[in-house]
């Protein structure tokens, strides 16, 4: 995390809503890059860049985080067009539960608020966000409880900004991309007792 600043300017404390989410980052982007950008629009506290091509951003004053995510919003980087939003507390693929679905082909216009209000009719939603896969844009709907995830899975699509959008259960979505499981998933596998030895 590169700290850009010791303390805030005179006349008050940071403002907590200042915190800002970019995605969709090039692997050559490198904080300075970021810290760059984002000066342009006012006192930079700090850039948390992370694996996986996603960044946070924290300004002293939530109105220049604001101009930020204006300015920048659509804006390619690095040849890559980044996502950029006000973070809401949670990660992207930060786990509160492990049931999730995965929304394919969601419009580009679309944001985490246009799954949040399709999760409702299923259940209690935790967490939406939407993410750029194979060049194409993805949602991803995490639930309180497996209730919830099934019906939602049971739908079997999603009508998202007048798109029907297919849905999977993530760990369905992940076998089939051939993709590694997620953190929890093999902290899961890494809990379960070893196998009893076969009989004599």
């Amino acid at each position: 995390v590169a700290d850009l600043a010791a303390r805030p300017a005179a006349g008050g404390a940071m403002d907590n809503n200042a915190r800002i989410y970019v995605g969709s980052l090039s692997r050559t982007v490198n904080e300075e890059d970021l810290e760059t950008m984002f000066r342009r629009y006012g006192r930079v506290k700090s850039v948390d860049l992370k694996h996986g091509g996603f960044a946070f951003i924290e300004m002293w004053d939530a109105r220049d985080a604001a101009d930020a995510i204006r300015g920048l919003y659509d804006r390619e980087v690095h040849g890559q067009r980044i996502q950029i939003q006000a973070s809401r507390g949670v990660r992207p693929g930060e786990k509160r539960s492990d049931h999730r679905v995965v929304v394919e082909d969601v419009p580009w216009n679309a944001s985490w608020q246009d799954l949040k209000d399709f999760a409702r009719d299923f259940g209690s939603c935790l967490y939406t966000n939407v993410f750029i896969s194979d060049g194409r844009k993805m949602g991803l709907i995490e639930f309180n409880d497996a209730r919830a995830m099934d019906r939602c899975v049971d739908r079997g699509t999603a009508e998202i900004r007048n798109r029907r959008c297919r849905i999977s259960e993530e760990r369905r979505w992940r076998e089939a991309k051939g993709l590694a499981p997620t953190e929890a998933a093999r902290d899961r596998s890494r809990e379960r007792p070893p196998p009893p030895p076969p009989p004599p």
